[in-house]
């Protein structure tokens, strides 16, 4: 009797322990960018401290109290090379004119803000045949993208002027990526993997080949 109430009085201090294994226990992940193969680095599952963390440092240091500007880049930069036949100022007038009613007060962008914006637009709209090149060498350097058929995370097939949505929003991803990297800047947007491979030695010696305009 004495043990069965014993038991009782422990379980939920058991139950507790095991929670807090299963909540520490490791994951594996697969690293395909760097190596092609699965790799055996452990990550730890996230957690609402870790992930605060990741929020905090994933925020813009120059307006840490505001969103990062590199949606709105991506954004302007999608209806730039795929859904607009207009100049690159109407496009920004336009997502000006879209942003100004849709923002709170607290998180409006400044002229200064609006400069980076365009001048990343512009950067990848005017150097976009040179980029996607790169952009084709760097996929073509890791067999994975083929053999998983993860083209399409890249904004792959070059050639398809008229992709679907997402692989539009992958290309200009990719190829804002680039832009910035050959410009010194750091891509902060990006998954692992897909940065894994826009970082690939060839990616690299495209980049510095190209005199961006």
């Amino acid at each position: 009797m004495f043990k069965c109430l014993w038991a009782i009085f422990l379980s939920p201090f058991i139950v507790s322990e095991a929670f807090i294994f299963e909540a520490r226990r490791p994951i594996f992940r697969i690293d395909l960018a760097q190596h092609g193969t699965p790799s055996t680095r452990v990550q730890q599952q996230s957690t609402p401290m870790t992930i605060a963390r990741a929020q905090q440092s994933n925020a813009d240091p120059f307006r840490p109290s505001k969103h990062p500007l590199d949606p709105m880049v991506i954004n302007v930069l999608q209806r730039s090379l795929f859904r607009s036949s207009s100049t690159i100022e109407d496009v920004i007038a336009e997502a000006k004119l879209k942003r100004a009613s849709d923002a709170d007060t607290d998180d409006k962008m400044s002229s200064e803000e609006w400069d980076i914006v365009e001048a990343r637009v512009r950067g990848v709209t005017e150097n976009r045949a040179e980029l996607e090149v790169v952009l084709q060498k760097a996929t073509d350097a890791a067999p994975w993208i083929a053999k998983f058929r993860a083209g399409g995370d890249f904004g792959l097939p070059i050639e398809a002027k008229d992709p679907t949505e997402l692989v539009a929003l992958n290309r200009c991803e990719c190829l804002l990526a680039l832009w910035m990297l050959r410009s010194d800047s750091e891509v902060a947007f990006m998954d692992e993997d897909r940065l894994g491979v826009l970082t690939l030695k060839v990616a690299k010696e495209a980049l510095e080949k190209i005199d961006l305009l």
